[in-house]
């Protein structure tokens, strides 16, 4: 397994900022985004000498394994929410960030500039920074980069808190994701000499906003239902066919203390350590295999997408089906056929998984006992129970036929995800 790491070292001591520094201005609503590590170091020798240390640090603990990691310069530098220097002097503090690594060991991977949504030209100017400007360390033309990162949000739920007051709806976009992310993919095919990198969408969130929930608003709700694992099965569907450098999609997911039930925050798991749906469609893309297999959709005009694999022996298929509209509120339902052909089985053993709201949904759940602030022995071994992924129905047992296997129809709900697991079922 590898990690991304991104590197956002707080100066908040005030003798390692530039003296001469005035803010000026606003530099943000929330109190992380208050504090004086936003902006550049004084010193950058000393910032080499810190990522330096910190960098052997985990080599002496961590060992080779760092070899698989993904040293990032900074989160977001195109937004005064997070870098308050100028543009030049985050290229000095990748310049600077890189020889550091790079002393360390040589084969360890760095890479950025992990931009917003916001910062095509900022993404532009860096990549002409690390092909052809001066380095600030070597003074040679060039800078190392391993891997070149941007992030992408669905939408900014506006106002972020409204401490009670009406809020009008507000849905993710996936089409704003999508063009995000293409308009970002025509900048790096611009400079052909990094078309051998690889590109990580490191944040690919429906939502900005990770500390927020349904309290500071209700339209954080899709964090605790159906909606969030359907538009992230569509968000990772659409992105493969976009390009093959993607080689890695993450969205923002914490382990909040301090909050209330169901909370509505970008996380796994509620209290109690109960799942939210979202964990159970990560669960599923992850029993898909490597296997791609072809689909043909017939007769649908609507956003129902799929995808199928199987396994090295050709003796398990997966197909995963997703329903994603952008309007949470939406409640159509589609009728499906499916037909699987050249199935290289006799017999074979069907196994229909679903995650609506109905299934796999511990939310739905705790809205049907009434939605308690704490939960007694009862309540919550009936939350776990509905936290495990369900099956549509119970396991059916086929003879294929010419190769074939024609399905019944079943009804597929608006954000829900259905998967089809066929397996060899010879006795």
């Amino acid at each position: 397994m590898s990690l991304a790491s991104t590197i956002e070292i707080n100066l908040a001591d005030s003798k390692d900022l530039p003296s001469n520094w005035k803010i000026g201005r606003d530099v943000g609503q929330e109190l992380y985004e208050q504090n004086k590590w936003k902006l550049p170091p004084k010193d950058y020798k000393k910032w080499q000498q810190l990522i330096e240390i910190f960098t052997n640090h985990l080599y002496e603990r961590y060992g080779e394994r760092v070899q698989n990691w993904y040293f990032e310069v900074w989160n977001e530098p195109n937004l005064t929410n997070y870098w308050l220097g100028s543009i030049e002097d985050y290229f000095k503090l990748y310049d600077y960030s890189v020889e550091a690594i790079k002393h360390v060991n040589k084969s360890f991977k760095i890479g950025g500039p992990a931009i917003s949504d916001v910062g095509i030209e900022f993404l532009r100017q860096f990549l002409k920074h690390v092909t052809s400007d001066k380095n600030y360390v070597t003074n040679e033309i060039g800078t190392r980069i391993d891997f070149i990162s941007f992030h992408t949000k669905g939408a900014y739920y506006i106002p972020r808190r409204c401490y009670g007051h009406k809020v009008s709806y507000q849905s993710p976009n996936l089409s704003k994701i999508l063009n995000d992310i293409h308009n970002n993919l025509m900048i790096c095919n611009e400079f052909e000499q990094l078309n051998n990198l690889p590109i990580f969408i490191d944040e690919c969130d429906p939502a900005v906003g990770t500390i927020y929930g349904v309290y500071d608003n209700p339209n954080y709700i899709i964090c605790n239902t159906e909606y969030y694992p359907c538009i992230v099965a569509s968000m990772i569907y659409h992105i493969l066919s976009l390009s093959n450098r993607i080689q890695l999609i993450t969205h923002w997911s914490f382990y909040m203390e301090g909050k209330r039930l169901f909370e509505g925050n970008h996380t796994l798991m509620t209290n109690y350590n109960l799942y939210l749906p979202i964990l159970s469609g990560l669960k599923l893309f992850g029993k898909l295999k490597y296997k791609q297999l072809f689909i043909e959709m017939n007769q649908i005009q609507l956003p129902i997408f799929g995808i199928a694999t199987c396994d090295d022996e050709n003796k398990k298929f997966q197909l995963l089906l997703f329903y994603h509209v952008d309007d949470w509120t939406s409640e159509d339902i589609q009728s499906i056929n499916v037909t699987f052909i050249n199935i290289p089985l006799q017999n074979i053993l069907l196994k229909h998984y679903r995650i609506d709201s109905n299934h796999s949904n511990t939310y739905t759940e705790w809205i049907k006992i009434e939605k308690p602030d704490q939960l007694n022995a009862d309540q919550l071994e009936h939350l776990k129970r509905s936290q495990e992924i369900k099956l549509l129905h119970e396991p059916i047992e086929y003879k294929i036929e010419n190769n074939q296997l024609k399905l019944a129809p079943f009804d597929l709900p608006s954000h829900s995800i259905s998967f089809i697991e066929l397996t060899n079922n010879t006795i």
